[in-house]
């Protein structure tokens, strides 16, 4: 199983300020293999869960 961490930023409008958090020991619940259409664009929602997060920048 692969070691995955998301790290996630917000920034806020009109302004340079960030908050980024890390989420870590990423585990997927379920996704799709395949799952193709003739000249479109694809989005995919895959429900993970975390066991460790830390705040890198807050606002």
């Amino acid at each position: 199983m692969p070691t995955i961490t998301i790290i996630t930023s917000q920034t806020m409008p009109g302004t340079s300020k960030a908050e980024r958090v890390a989420y870590s020991d990423i585990t997927i619940d379920e996704f799709t293999l395949a799952k193709f259409e003739k000249k479109s664009k694809t989005e995919e929602e895959i429900p993970f869960k975390f066991g460790n997060f830390e705040v890198l920048e807050t606002l």
